[in-house]
């Protein structure tokens, strides 16, 4: 596997534990119906997110459309999450989907 492979790997599966966590952890807040938003995304992200991670060690057949999915979606989880700043499961999914997406950036336009 290429450096830009590991890398993007690296973050995209670092992207799916910080969605779920903070998926678990919005449901477990009682102001629930603020966070739908947030908790939709983090699925959303969480999903896509394992999809790429399918394809690791076959990097020949890594879809860039399916990366750009995933910079896509990371951004959007990220945008949802940064709304939330007392809570400090969704700033770690802010990072970690703005650190996953611009790792997808980056291989895409390597």
């Amino acid at each position: 596997m290429t450096a830009k492979a590991e890398k993007l790997m690296d973050a995209v599966y670092a992207c799916v534990g910080a969605c779920n966590h903070c998926y678990e952890a919005c449901l477990q807040e009682e102001a629930i119906d603020m966070l739908r938003a947030c908790i939709r995304s983090n699925k959303d992200c969480a999903d896509i997110c394992t999809n790429v991670l399918a394809y690791k060690g076959r990097e020949e057949f890594l879809d860039y459309d399916l990366v750009k999915l995933c910079e896509n979606s990371c951004q959007a989880c990220a945008k949802d999450c940064e709304e939330h700043e007392d809570m400090e499961h969704c700033q770690k999914c802010a990072k970690a989907c703005n650190d996953c997406a611009e790792a997808c950036h980056d291989y895409i336009n390597a």
